[in-house]
This record gives C-alpha cells, sequence and structure tokens, in this order.
C-alpha cells in the first residue's frame, strides 16, 4: 500500500477512485466527531473536495499536517485516498540534553518544535543541570551560554501554538556536579571533599546531601523555573545520586537504608510541587530497585523508565559484564525490555512513562544499534 510518504505513516491509508482536479482546489471543510479516539482524525480527497472529521484540536491540527504534505508532493491535483490516523499513547515526549557544552540557539530550538510538530509530538523538555540563567546563580552558568527566561517563554509560545507542551525540567539531587563544583555550592554536596567518588564518574562531587537546606535549594530553583512555563507539569530528575551515603549521610543511609533516605528526600522534593498542583516526573530507577517503597509515591508522580538497550537475553552477556552492570542496578532481568523496569509502577498504579535513549552520546554518529555490541 502506498504511503505517499507521509511522515508519520499514518494507521490507515486507502487509495484508489477520481481525486481532486485543480479546478476544484479548495480549503478543506471541517467537521468535529466525538467518536473518533483522542487527537484522532479522517480527511478524505474526492472530486468534491477534501474533509475533514477530527476528534479535537490536536486531531484538526495533525489532518492539516497529512493535508499539508498531500499538497506538498502531488500540488493542486490531488489523488483519491482516505487517511485515519490516532496516536497510542497521549503523551509523546521528546528530550534533549542541553547541559553538556552544546546550547542550542533559538534557531535550533524553533528548526526542533517544527519538526516535532509534523512528528505529532506533543511533548518536549530541555534536560537542565546548570544551563538555564537563575538570577541568583550567575557563577554557575556564566561561562555555560545558558537559556534565558525570556527564550524559555518565547519558546513556551512557540510550543503552544504548534500543540507541543514544554515541560521545564531541572534535576534536582544526581547530576549536580556543575553546581557543587563550586565553592558556593559545596556545603549542599554529599561528599564536598571527595574529588572521585567510588560509584560516581570522575570529577567533582555530583549528589546533593539529602537535608532540609538542600531542599530548600532546590524549591529555589524550582520556583524560579516554573514562572516561566505555562505547563502545569515538572521533571525534576533525581536519578544517578551514585555519592548518596558516601559521605555526609553515610550514617544515616547505615541506619535506615540508601533507598529510604533517597525515597524521604524524594518525597518531600515532590510534594512541594504536587500541592501546588504540578504533576511532577521522575526518573524512576532507583525506586524501581525498592518496590517496597513505590507505594509511598504521591499523588501527581509520574515514573520515568528509562532503557537505553534493544531487548537481549542476558545468557549472550558475559559474567564480568554482567557483574559491572549490577553495580549500577542493570540486572539480568532488566536487559530484557522494559517490562521490569515498568513492572513495580504498573502493579501499584503509578503513571509511567517508558523513556528509550539514541545512543547518541560520546559518539559523532549514533552508537551501532545492535544491544549486544554496545554492552560488550
Amino acid at each position: 500500500m502506498a504511503d505517499f510518504g507521509l511522515v508519520p505513516v499514518p494507521r490507515r491509508l486507502e487509495t484508489g477512485g477520481p481525486g481532486l482536479g485543480p479546478q476544484s482546489a479548495r480549503e478543506p471543510s471541517v467537521e468535529r466527531d466525538a467518536a473518533l479516539p483522542p487527537e484522532g482524525y479522517e480527511l478524505a480527497v474526492s472530486p468534491d473536495g477534501v474533509s475533514i472529521r477530527h476528534a479535537d484540536a490536536n486531531g484538526l491540527r495533525y489532518a492539516r499536517l497529512a493535508f499539508e504534505q498531500l499538497r506538498d508532493r502531488f500540488g493542486a491535483e490531488l489523488p483519491g485516498v482516505r487517511i485515519s490516523d490516532w496516536p497510542d499513547f497521549p503523551a509523546r515526549g521528546y528530550m534533549l540534553d542541553v547541559s553538556r557544552d552544546r546550547v542550542p540557539t533559538m534557531e535550533t530550538l524553533t528548526r526542533l518544535v517544527d519538526l516535532l510538530a509534523r512528528l505529532r509530538m506533543n511533548q518536549l523538555q530541555l534536560y537542565t543541570e546548570h544551563t538555564f540563567a537563575y538570577r541568583r546563580h550567575r557563577s554557575v552558568w556564566s561561562d555555560a551560554s545558558p537559556i534565558t527566561a525570556d527564550e524559555i517563554r518565547e519558546l513556551d509560545a512557540m510550543c503552544r501554538e504548534r500543540g507541543i507542551e514544554l515541560v521545564p525540567n531541572q534535576n534536582s539531587f544526581g547530576h549536580m556536579e556543575r553546581w557543587l563544583r563550586h565553592d558556593a555550592y559545596a556545603h549542599l554536596a554529599e561528599c564536598p571533599d571527595r574529588r572521585s567518588p567510588p560509584r560516581g564518574p570522575i570529577g567533582a562531587p555530583a549528589c546533593l546531601v539529602p537535608s532540609d537546606e538542600s531542599l530548600s535549594f532546590v524549591r529555589g530553583l524550582h520556583a524560579e523555573l516554573l514562572a516561566n512555563f505555562s505547563s502545569r507539569q515538572i521533571n525534576v530528575g533525581c536519578d544517578e545520586t551514585f555519592d548518596l551515603g558516601e559521605g555526609r549521610s553515610a550514617k544515616l543511609c547505615a541506619e535506615r537504608g540508601r533507598g529510604r533516605v533517597y525515597m524521604d528526600f524524594l518525597r518531600q522534593v515532590l510534594e512541594g510541587l504536587s500541592s501546588d498542583g504540578y504533576a511532577v516526573q521522575f526518573w524512576g530507577d532507583i525506586v524501581a530497585s525498592h518496590p517496597e517503597l513505590v507505594p509511598e509515591l504521591p499523588d501527581g508522580a509520574i515514573a520515568l523508565a528509562w532503557h537505553y538497550e534493544a531487548p537481549i537475553d542476558p545468557v549472550d552477556v558475559p559474567a564480568d559484564v554482567l557483574a559491572r552492570l549490577e553495580r549500577y542496578g542493570i540486572t539480568r532481568e532488566s536487559l530484557r525490555g522494559f517490562a521490569p523496569h515498568v513492572r513495580p509502577f504498573a502493579e501499584r498504579g503509578v503513571p509511567f512513562y517508558v523513556c528509550p535513549g539514541t545512543s547518541s552520546w560520546n559518539s559523532l554518529l549514533g552508537r551501532w544499534p545492535n544491544a549486544r555490541a554496545n554492552l560488550l
């Protein structure tokens, strides 16, 4: 079946029969149809003209995008066609890392937003550690060409026009090395005097100490960041807290367990935002490794299950490689795909997203797509 090169390929496309001649070219007739699935549409081209039925505003937007693609390909004389399409997932997001020494310009972000609209994405996040220009923290971002509050507001409006929710993103527990390397913030570090934590990357301390002072600090970041977004969601990150229990919280973790100490701080971060009416996304890998703690997640929490590799049978992975992976919470079962990553949340009714990665870090052209090659 021909797909006419439509992007994305529609769920159903039927061709045949007479189409629309150039002398009949006109704008489509539009009708709302509540019986269609959410964000769904049907577009038909016949000698009588072009008709669109749509479920909602996004359905109409997607139908018009499909119509534009037909006109780009065929001009004014369109073939007879009937297209039906709707998404499988209500949330279809794209997250771009802007904290690894390459902050995109507004020109680049504009092109990205236009592309995401064509791909029917409805969420965009800019993964942020230190690259937002917080008013009181110039020393952290002064050499990072940060995204400013004015730029975020401009980007937010641009996204809204295209049916995309720009979701604020600020890592809030681990991955704070760009903050904690500065003397002014060292007192917030789990390991302020250690340059090479045993389970983390070589470099500055990366994890906040789970304290009231750290909580106040991240809440201040969230408050300033959120003021520039129309979204009622935020991604607080909180992944890869490798230093936790290796420094100032060592005694507490020994007494209560690292999972419990992690959850207590995470809950305080989540509850402060959810009480203000925000849905709060967080990386779910650490909580998933302590399934007994999952029921303690507050209402409004959304777990993000990340997994970068294609499914692989662990029997194909050497034992020494498995042992190294397990140090980072990657178990034999987790290599089989997303199911074990989402099970602790699905079984307890906690909303979750599945978050695959492009595996393009530390490379120019991406990695070999075979998971076994990536692991070995």
